[in-house]
């Protein structure tokens, strides 16, 4: 059973990492390491108590996605439907934007590291969380972030993604010329896509699926004994399953291609359309190049944060990012109007390419 600690600090608290721990423990753990670099949304730790380790996990306070209560909400129904393919929650508290997670023993999965074996365990996951649909309290279940159900729910995220990007814009006439040719491209894109669907409706729910939406072996963590446990619940909720198989295929954490590519695409395709979405692949056809192009957005987002220094600040460092990020959503852009099996992927330069 999951413990949540109202915090004694008032509305809301200021741990230190240590205090956290101590507080959602009830007693002093016996160390506590941060693990692996500071994330974008959030910070973990390893807990070493009496009882062995444990994970906490740290939420940022102005968390305006509600990525707490996103992710409990995923540990807890993934709980109470085992065998869970994620850690456990322990405990909890909203108000000091931290839990205590069940630790996970094993190692990262690379890109290099990745083989068919992992790409099987992620299609089972995906089947698994699809079998679950039908369940009772799935309902209880909100929208996957940035979730997307017609034509419409794309654009207005091309739109908005765009439009985060306009002071960078002023600054970086490089980033103006390059989405002026993305709206182009979305200007093209986004009318044969509405005539491809057809309908203006959202995808009926019973041909939505659930998704943990950042989803892949960049999220995973290999167990000794081979199991693969996945982690990262924050954006967890409905999608479409077409969203879901195309994140997999653009996310440049992933940069499937060749094999792999191939096996997940056929295989995660297949599995929705065995369960009865018969129009998956047309879908498929008609979604892809839209993600695609938010991708090319996404990919971006360095530049808005960039745009809230001072140009003094800048620095050398800094700046060569940019210009690789640009890059890289030039080659996304490149790539738009590609199928499913590509032998290389835009989110690795050329020269990288093994």
């Amino acid at each position: 059973m999951t413990h949540i600690s109202p915090s004694q600090h008032g509305a809301q608290a200021d741990y230190d990492p240590w205090q956290l721990a101590e507080h959602l423990l009830g007693r002093p753990p016996l160390a506590l390491q941060p693990v692996g670099e500071s994330g974008w949304n959030n910070h973990l730790f390893k807990v070493k108590t009496e009882e062995g380790l444990l994970a906490l996990k740290r939420y940022p306070v102005n968390d305006l996605r509600g990525r707490m209560a996103r992710e409990a909400a995923a540990l807890w129904f993934l709980a109470a439907h085992p065998p869970s393919p994620s850690p456990r929650l322990l405990s909890m508290d909203p108000t000091a934007n931290g839990m205590l997670l069940t630790w996970v023993e094993g190692e990262p999965i690379s890109q290099s590291s990745a083989d068919i074996a992992t790409i099987d365990a992620m299609l089972a996951c995906m089947a698994q969380l699809h079998q679950l649909r039908h369940s009772s309290t799935a309902t209880n279940l909100v929208a996957a972030s940035d979730a997307v159900f017609n034509v419409e729910g794309a654009r207005r995220q091309i739109r908005q993604r765009m439009r985060r990007l306009d002071d960078a814009r002023q600054q970086h006439p490089r980033l103006d010329d390059f989405l002026r040719r993305l709206q182009s491209l979305a200007d093209e894109l986004l009318p044969r896509a509405q005539e491809q669907w057809s309908c203006e409706d959202p995808l009926p729910s019973a041909l939505r699926t659930l998704s943990f939406s950042d989803f892949g072996f960049h999220n995973a963590i290999r167990q000794p004994d081979g199991r693969i446990v996945f982690v990262d619940l924050e954006y967890f909720g409905w999608d479409d399953p077409v969203k879901l198989a195309s994140d997999t295929l653009w996310h440049p954490a992933m940069a499937l291609r060749g094999e792999l590519r191939r096996h997940f695409c056929e295989h995660a395709v297949k599995l929705y359309e065995e369960s009865g979405d018969h129009n998956i692949r047309k879908r498929f056809a008609t979604m892809h190049p839209l993600y695609g192009l938010i991708w090319c957005l996404i990919v971006l987002n360095p530049f808005i944060a960039s745009a809230q220094q001072a140009p003094a600040l800048v620095g050398q460092a800094n700046a060569q990012r940019l210009e690789a990020q640009l890059a890289m959503a030039h080659r996304y852009a490149d790539t738009l109007k590609t199928g499913c099996h590509l032998t290389y992927h835009p989110a690795i330069p050329p020269e990288q390419e093994s």
